[in-house]
């Protein structure tokens, strides 16, 4: 079989999974079931059109220009996160289910940055500034260190920090990028 085949049933095969993990983990703040089914899914609503893009794209020029968060309850329809944004986009669900990760523009000249929402849409803050594209945000588990008498809470993500380059030295590296909750102990 083809290689480019392998490579959709992959992706397919991840976003399947993103799903359900989304699903079960927000079962906490909905007050679903144990069953995952019937549970609200976070995705990603991309422009008819750029479908294309997303398998053909290297790096950072990921899909999501003019994309947007979505919350869908299987009982209730679906529901617009962070509105109000040119472009928003990889969603990542705390472990308590009561907060959302994602990469956000604001305005289509934006760079991309790190934004943090409640699931109901409320007490949206951006985390990453000036820190290059940010993108494929991620929380991570608490971090407790000995310099600190309180925990740290931790994400990940992927930017091409202005001023590092590929290995050509033609174009910006991205790079694994982790910071502090609050945007501060990394690069934001």
């Amino acid at each position: 079989m083809p290689r480019r085949y392998f490579q959709g049933i992959q992706s397919i095969a991840a976003v399947l999974t993103g799903a359900f993990l989304i699903a079960v983990v927000g079962e906490s703040l909905f007050g679903a079931s144990r069953s995952w089914v019937g549970s609200p899914i976070v995705l990603t609503q991309v422009p008819t059109g750029t479908v294309r893009q997303l398998q053909l794209s290297p790096g950072l020029a990921l899909p999501g220009e003019g994309a947007r968060l979505v919350i869908v309850h299987p009982d209730q329809g679906r529901r617009l996160l962070a509105e109000g944004f040119f472009s928003a986009c990889d969603p990542d669900v705390s472990f308590d289910g009561k907060r959302i990760l994602f990469a956000g523009k604001q305005t289509e000249q934006d760079p991309w940055n790190i934004f943090e929402i409640g699931a109901d849409g409320q007490g949206l803050r951006q985390i990453t500034r000036n820190a290059g594209n940010c993108r494929n945000p991620l929380y991570l588990s608490t971090l407790y260190t000995l310099i600190s008498d309180k925990p740290w809470h931790q994400i990940a993500f992927v930017s091409d920090l202005p001023g590092n380059l590929d290995e050509y030295g033609a174009s910006p590296a991205a790079s694994l990028y982790s910071c502090r909750l609050d945007g501060t102990g990394g690069c934001a």
